[in-house]
């Protein structure tokens, strides 16, 4: 029936009422309307969409592994903590950029005069025999060295640099830091000197009474004012103390001037004749010479009973008459001391060793005048069993000493 599969009860059925038949026409015929959709629905539907988008869109944007860790919480923590890493290398080298080892040469900033020393700068204490034997100079120069903390003094020979010059201090890299590492690489410092400027001509001033000054006579001999501190290297200056005043004075009785004026009451010049060190107003002070500035102050004492050099380091004594304790003038590091009193010094050229007499005695045991040396590098104190009966004078090499004794020369 109407192209379906025969179903014979339902046939029947049809066949003995017709009015069934009549009702399934009229209910194939009608067509249902389609229900409204739900409003509930549609926003779950719309939320879905949304979220599903949502999530797609975050997973195209978002960032790979290396920028999570260089963004954010994570790259701010890691900033700190390498900025905490360079500060504790700083401080473990020293505040030294180049690290342990690493030797940086700084050249002078400024021209030098031609009657100061050409000064090389190092970030660090430097080996100073290796850095001496490593350096050539141009144009070729006799030079002497100093060195002051981690500064070095070059000095000509002559006294003078040439004037409107460049000079090259070339450093050779076997030369050596105090901790024995190499520089590694060849270093060149040039420096320009200035050139010598004529001097305009001054205004005639109105002539003041000269003031009574101590000269030197025909002979050469020092007034009795003062005593003799030394030669400049060339021996054409003499450096003296008088009156509580640190002057020079030429060879001929020219030049004659204050180099420190008023309460020095102690004073020694260095043995290449280019320092002086003086005591004076309770400061212990140090002056390049020929002099052209003002002296540099090492430091505040007290009080001191002497001065003097170990080669280039300056050094100080207090305690005299009685022990004697030595001192470095630049640090205050304990040098040594005597283990008796000490009446009389006499210190070396070179200042490594120290002849001293024990004062005047009080009783026939201790007559006074008994010799003694002193030996600064293995502070061993050696009582000699003669009676020096006069000064003591030792030789340039600082190993042997002469002195009057029981009316003879001892040496």
């Amino acid at each position: 029936m109407n192209g379906r599969d025969p179903d014979r009860d339902l046939d029947d059925l049809l066949e003995r009422d017709p009015r069934i038949g009549r009702q399934l026409r009229l209910l194939r015929a009608a067509r249902l309307k389609t229900p409204p959709l739900d409003r509930a629905f549609r926003s779950a539907l719309r939320r879905q969409l949304l979220a599903e988008a949502y999530h797609r869109y975050e997973q195209q944007a978002r960032p790979g592994f290396l920028a999570q860790i260089l963004s954010g919480p994570r790259f701010a923590f890691a900033t700190g903590l390498a900025g905490i890493v360079l500060i504790a290398v700083l401080f473990l080298a020293n505040g030294n950029l180049f690290g342990p080892g690493q030797v940086e040469v700084i050249p002078p900033s400024h021209p030098v005069g031609v009657d100061q020393p050409i000064t090389v700068s190092f970030n660090q204490p430097m080996d100073h025999k290796s850095v001496e034997e490593s350096i050539r100079i141009e144009p070729a120069t006799q030079v002497a060295y100093t060195w002051q903390g981690n500064n070095l003094l070059i000095q000509p020979a002559s006294g003078t640099l040439a004037a409107n010059t460049q000079y090259h201090v070339t450093i050779a890299p076997q030369a050596k830091a105090a901790a024995g590492a190499p520089i590694g690489k060849t270093a060149v410092v040039a420096i320009n000197t200035t050139p010598v400027l004529t001097p305009s001509p001054s205004p005639t001033a109105t002539p003041s009474p000269a003031a009574q000054v101590i000269t030197i006579t025909s002979e050469r001999n020092l007034a009795s004012a003062g005593s003799p501190l030394g030669w400049s290297q060339d021996g054409l200056t003499l450096y003296y103390l008088a009156g509580g005043d640190v002057a020079q004075i030429q060879s001929d009785g020219s030049g004659q001037k204050n180099l420190l004026s008023g309460g020095v009451t102690a004073a020694a010049l260095s043995s290449d004749g280019h320092r002086l060190l003086a005591f004076q107003g309770a400061k212990l002070l140090t002056l390049a010479l020929p002099a052209t500035s003002s002296p540099e102050v090492l430091g505040s004492v007290a009080a001191v009973s002497g001065v003097g050099w170990q080669n280039a380091t300056p050094i100080y004594w207090t305690g005299q008459p009685g022990n004697v304790t030595f001192f470095n003038a630049a640090d205050r590091t304990q040098l040594g001391a005597t283990p008796v009193p000490a009446g009389s010094l006499y210190l070396a050229p070179d200042g490594s060793k120290l002849v001293y007499t024990t004062p005047t005695g009080t009783s026939s045991t201790n007559p006074g005048g008994q010799p003694h040396l002193y030996d600064f590098s293995s502070r061993a104190d050696h009582p000699w069993a003669q009676t020096i009966s006069s000064n003591v004078a030792w030789e340039p090499g600082s190993t042997r000493v002469a002195y009057l004794s029981a009316g003879s020369v001892q040496l």
